[in-house]
């Protein structure tokens, strides 16, 4: 047990900044897409039509990727193919993904229900 424990004046879960970072943009975000392109094992016993499949994956992958030249310098690195390279995605690219690209281009992709709860996160 950690010796400010014993300290009147810090609560732990109010005293101290979320962690963003690791909380939700290389936590939350990287799984939810990893259970909608299907690489995160899961145990489901009825429908998973929240699964994306490969052809829509991989133009969403186009789409984000023919996108560059679109994307100003000052807004930050322009999105890299999701498809190809959400492994090697870091912390930036998962914040573009959440607060810029996912809720469009899913728009019509993903079952309704699944787009409004990431709606929510982002």
């Amino acid at each position: 047990m950690s010796i400010l424990l014993e300290l009147r004046t810090i609560y732990f879960t109010k005293s101290f900044p979320h962690d963003t970072m690791h909380m939700i943009l290389q936590n939350i975000t990287e799984q939810i897409y990893k259970l909608w392109s299907g690489t995160q094992e899961i145990d489901v016993r009825e429908g998973m039509d929240f699964v994306l499949s490969k052809n829509i994956l991989d133009e969403i992958g186009q789409r984000m990727r023919n996108s560059r030249p679109e994307i100003l310098t000052a807004l930050g690195q322009a999105p890299r193919n999701i498809f190809k390279h959400a492994k090697s995605f870091k912390a930036k690219e998962w914040q573009s993904w959440l607060y810029h690209y996912a809720l469009t281009i899913l728009q019509g992709r993903l079952p309704s229900k699944y787009l409004e709860n990431f709606c929510q996160l982002s």
